[in-house]
């Protein structure tokens, strides 16, 4: 027997990382989360040296991604968009998000994304109050590992 092997079970420990807003959204004004999934757990060599996107970076290990937001907005809707981009840009430019998710949100509406797969490097969460008028908006969104 290869004394080098493990001879007992591995155990995974679960991971989670979350960013919330309980806030009064101005009419057109935007909050936003972005997470980093994977410099904590990958070979730093692998990883392009481009800049990281523009914003406050948590950094986190998926690959489950949950949102809920609950808006009390005006007539109109509003957006909560979840963006991925595969890794950092080539060159000296910065990633490019792309549109994993989407749901223009009306007055008095609680949504929930659940179990989100993120393949990409970096998760973008954007909630944008078009409703016409400032709203209380509550956000979170959080990854975790399992």
């Amino acid at each position: 027997m290869n004394p080098h092997l493990s001879r007992g079970l591995v155990r995974v420990l679960p991971f989670a990382s979350q960013v919330e807003f309980a806030e009064t959204v101005g009419n057109g004004a935007s909050i936003q989360a972005i997470f980093e999934i994977g410099e904590s757990v990958t070979d730093r060599n692998q990883l392009s040296t481009s800049p990281a996107p523009t914003g406050t970076i948590v950094h986190a290990v998926g690959p489950s991604l949950d949102v809920v937001c609950f808006f009390d907005g005006g007539a109109a809707t509003a957006p909560l968009v979840v963006d991925i981009a595969i890794g950092k840009g080539v060159g000296v430019l910065a990633p490019t998000f792309m549109e994993l998710a989407r749901v223009d949100m009306g007055r008095n509406t609680l949504v929930n994304f659940d179990s989100l797969r993120i393949t990409g490097r970096y998760a973008r969460v954007t909630f944008t109050n078009n409703s016409g008028s400032p709203a209380l908006t509550r956000l979170g969104v959080y990854v975790r590992s399992n």
